[in-house]
């Protein structure tokens, strides 16, 4: 029997009343309530992100309409729409509407505060939209700020760049990019282990959680200290981003964890990831294989999810994994230790 976490009932119903054979254990049990929890929590974002377009859209045809009324009855020399509620429809979210309504109809375009001021409303709104979104992030669980502290065979640097992880190793050494709006110090579990074992790690911290907007980075780095091999890796769009810039530079190998490329890769390439990824856009994935050279190793995790290449919760619309954290964990470990050591 294989139990569906989306099709059956409740786990924590079913499990007591299930033989021995079919394999739900404890574990799993408390891995699908965390499943059912991260399931209803993105369904509920997916709401409220389907009402947020509706009312643009709303909103938006109203100011549209509004111009168009407005324009109608000043032809018509007919009591008029105040400027006030105008510019309030584009205050509400109808901005767009509002400005393709002013040049479509050519109303009140002879009007500078009108030709001013609707832009420069749409440009605080995008701003506003840019800065929220940006400010919505996973955190990094608090058990990493111990890894923080360093130990006796990884002491942990910051640099103007990130994390600086310096093992005991003196040749190898890997830069690593964050996943988007994930925290970039939930990676330290899996990096902190690779230094230990000889694969010093830099950890980069990005301008606003966003891999793309800081691919450069790597460039610092790279001019700044002396390794025999350089690796580039990253998770989902770190991934993708460490991916486009390993493209256009000479480096020793490319890791991808829940990654692809998007550009044709010449370094060795090892990409993991898990059978749970509920986050992977697999169809991209696969359209990525064109590009990774012929020697790439390619490895899927079973049982591990999007998330749990990190340390940073659960993620919206991830699958359950059904196994812990610190398995995937040693598994990813021992994948790139093998990879890096061929």
């Amino acid at each position: 029997m294989r139990y569906n976490w989306n099709r059956d009932p409740p786990l924590e119903q079913v499990c007591c009343s299930l033989p021995a054979e079919t394999g739900v254990t404890p574990t799993e049990m408390e891995y699908g309530k965390k499943h059912r929890t991260n399931v209803a929590l993105y369904e509920v974002a997916c709401r409220m992100n389907k009402l947020l377009l509706y009312y643009l859209l709303i909103i938006n045809l109203i100011s549209l309409a509004v111009f168009g009324i407005d324009k109608q009855k000043a032809r018509n020399h007919r009591w008029r729409i105040s400027e006030k509620t105008l510019f309030l429809c584009a205050i509400l979210g109808g901005s767009v509407g509002a400005i393709l309504g002013m040049f479509m109809f050519r109303h009140k375009t002879k009007h500078w505060y009108f030709r001013v001021g609707l832009p420069l409303i749409l440009l605080a709104q995008l701003c506003i939209g840019c800065f929220v979104y940006v400010s919505d992030y996973y955190h990094a669980s608090d058990s990493v700020q111990e890894y923080l502290k360093g130990t006796r065979e990884v002491s942990v640097t910051e640099i103007s760049e990130g994390l600086f992880l310096d093992g005991p190793g003196e040749g190898d050494a890997m830069i690593f990019y964050p996943g988007a709006k994930v925290e970039y110090t939930a990676y330290l579990p899996i990096l902190h282990s690779l230094a230990k074992d000889g694969i010093d790690c830099f950890l980069l911290k990005m301008p606003a959680n966003l891999a793309l907007l800081g691919m450069k980075k790597a460039d610092r780095v790279l001019d700044s200290y002396d390794y025999q091999s350089w690796y580039i890796g990253g998770h989902s769009l770190g991934g993708v981003a460490a991916s486009m810039y390993a493209a256009s530079h000479d480096l020793n190998g490319l890791i991808l964890l829940a990654a692809y490329p998007t550009k044709e890769i010449d370094e060795p390439t090892l990409e993991l990831y898990g059978s749970n990824d509920g986050v992977l856009n697999l169809k991209k994935r696969d359209e990525g294989d064109q590009y990774l050279p012929d020697n790439a190793s390619i490895a899927v995790i079973e049982g591990g999810n999007h998330a749990q290449f990190g340390d940073y919760g659960t993620q919206k619309g991830d699958g359950a994994a059904s196994i812990s954290k610190e398995e995937q964990w040693e598994e990813t470990i021992q994948k790139i230790e093998e990879f890096v050591k061929k």
